[in-house]
């Protein structure tokens, strides 16, 4: 699992933050979809396309949370967990801001910022971490 995933974080560095395309939650499901050989991905493209978009979107679902929570649940059969480990998708605060991100060892998690770049980081605080059911 680690070689996929750093193949994956180094294929993403590389790409240009864009609202519905590769932003932090099509980061992640983008790296389920590689992880697990489904297709999650997909059902999620096309639902926003900005930031004002994005933000109507999140709003409409009850927030971050509940829509990662439903959409990781159902289309990759993952649990919520407490159990840290490489891989897991999560929900984190940012600098006061909420992102799904990738956990990328038991301290560290990747994510896509609007910033346009991929970010490592252990200055976080999980919000939430799904892991195998």
């Amino acid at each position: 699992m680690a070689g996929l995933l750093t193949d994956y974080l180094t294929e993403c560095a590389g790409r240009k933050f864009a609202y519905g395309t590769h932003d932090c939650a099509t980061f992640v499901a983008g790296w389920l979809d590689r992880a697990t050989g489904l297709d999650g991905l997909s059902a999620w493209l096309g639902q926003y396309h900005d930031e004002l978009s994005c933000a109507a979107f999140i709003a409409a679902g009850g927030g971050m949370v509940p829509i990662a929570d439903a959409f990781i649940s159902s289309r990759y059969g993952m649990a919520r967990t407490m159990t840290p480990r490489a891989g897991n998708p999560l929900v984190v605060d940012y600098r006061g801001n909420r992102a799904m991100a990738i956990r990328v060892s038991e301290r560290d998690v990747a994510m896509m910022m609007s910033a346009d770049r991929l970010i490592v980081t252990p200055r976080v605080t999980v919000i939430a971490e799904w892991g195998d059911a």
